[in-house]
């Protein structure tokens, strides 16, 4: 008898009923990615990554990179799923999904739950939604 595999499985899942919708953009809620991921594989794991910043003489660390050329910051992730990795960088975009300067909390938040579900769309969950 063949296994199925994670994707496959996490595939397999109708995301229908958990789409929202933000202006013109489809998207998985966070909680409901995160539930439907933690009920199949109770195992996987997410790493939010900080990047380290030096200001003058301080080094500090921030939960997003900044790019100095186009002046936009990003946010990365990592979903671990039995010993498969995938990693997914995502920008920080305001309300209308316009990228951000010099983002606030409340944004940096947001583009890392926006990113964790894509990493687990990856995985398989919701994929067509992307």
């Amino acid at each position: 008898m063949q296994e199925i595999s994670t994707f496959d499985t996490l595939n397999s899942i109708n995301v229908s009923e958990h789409i929202e919708q933000k202006g013109r953009f489809n998207y998985l809620s966070w909680p409901f990615a995160v539930q439907a991921l933690k009920q199949n594989y109770p195992e996987a794991y997410w790493t939010l990554f900080n990047f380290k910043v030096k200001d003058n003489n301080a080094e500090y660390e921030l939960p997003y990179m900044y790019d100095p050329f186009t002046h936009n910051a990003f946010v990365k992730c990592s979903v671990t799923v039995e010993d498969v990795e995938l990693e997914q960088t995502h920008p920080v975009l305001d309300n209308r999904n316009q990228p951000v300067e010099k983002p606030d909390s409340f944004q940096v938040n947001t583009a890392q739950m926006r990113c964790l579900v894509k990493c687990i769309a990856m995985h398989g969950l919701g994929l067509y939604v992307y």
